[in-house]
């Protein structure tokens, strides 16, 4: 068994890296410590529902994270995402893991509007909590679209000026001119591709931000939060960069499993970084 407790790390490792199969670490992570509302409904379309967490214990933090997955706007889905769920209710928080429409049934920028219903849906049904976006991939193209471009939420009826702050991990930002033939099909519903892209929105009215990249991302190359970074610099915007030594695309949000958590720093710096965003609250007893 000791045996075993060593070689089960480096496995999971292992398989994060090479084939970014999550659920194999969801597999391994323990499923008490927080209560579940499952395929909360913001639209009528099967992908178009979000599960919904908070702490068993109280008090807990009175902010939501809403987790948006990567999978290159082409696959994931939210069941694959619990370890993530699970490590912030660890800490207190609630979070809101929502599944939305990928290609080839869509393109851009239907994924940004089924993200953005998602998180007005959130905003009206627990209007009490703090609203924190957070992304890993295309899940933080995703939200760093939302926070930048105000437009998504406002057409969705939420309020964007109610989330306090967004966090990207290994996020594409600024990644024109687009070279694989299956993101062009991706992003084919854009009249000018400009408007796919976070960094052409940057204002001084993005909420706090925290950037975390892999150094060893061969998937979405850092220069991507190295130019975001130094767009929100020159907008005064309030933000961190955190760089990692040795963690590729995936071990930005592999690290936040129970399992990897000694892989890399990536949820103490989140917490800390969300430390300024939530106030204590009480338990909510009908979360229903």
């Amino acid at each position: 068994m000791k045996r075993l407790h060593l070689i089960l790390p480096v496995i999971f490792i292992s398989t994060v890296l090479q084939g970014c199969v999550f659920g194999v670490v969801d597999f391994v992570t323990p499923d008490d410590g927080y209560n579940r509302i499952d395929q909360i409904s913001y639209g009528e379309l099967k992908r178009q529902n979000v599960d919904y967490y908070w702490p068993a214990k109280t008090p807990y933090q009175n902010t939501t994270i809403v987790f948006f997955y990567g999978g290159g706007w082409q696959s994931g889905k939210k069941e694959n995402y619990r370890f993530v769920a699970q490590a912030l209710t660890s800490e207190g928080f609630r979070v809101a893991i929502p599944d939305y429409r990928v290609y080839p049934e869509v393109s851009f920028p239907r994924f940004i509007e089924d993200a953005a219903d998602a998180v007005a849906t959130i905003q009206t049904r627990y209007p009490d909590s703090t609203l924190v976006l957070m992304g890993h991939s295309a899940g933080a193209h995703i939200a760093a679209m939302l926070v930048s471009n105000p437009r998504y939420l406002q057409k969705a009826g939420a309020d964007a000026k109610s989330v306090a702050a967004w966090v990207g991990l290994s996020g594409p930002y600024d990644f024109l001119p687009l070279q694989s033939k299956r993101l062009k099909k991706v992003f084919a519903g854009a009249e000018d591709l400009k408007l796919t892209q976070p960094i052409h929105f940057v204002s001084s009215d993005i909420p706090p931000t925290l950037l975390i990249q892999g150094l060893d991302d061969s998937t979405v190359i850092p220069r991507n939060t190295e130019r975001l970074a130094a767009a929100l610099k020159e907008h005064s915007v309030p933000h961190r960069v955190i760089y990692y030594e040795d963690v590729g695309h995936a071990g930005t949000v592999g690290a936040m499993a129970p399992i990897l958590g000694s892989w890399s720093n990536v949820l103490p710096d989140v917490l800390e970084f969300l430390k300024d965003v939530n106030q204590p609250s009480p338990l909510v007893t009908n979360l229903q």
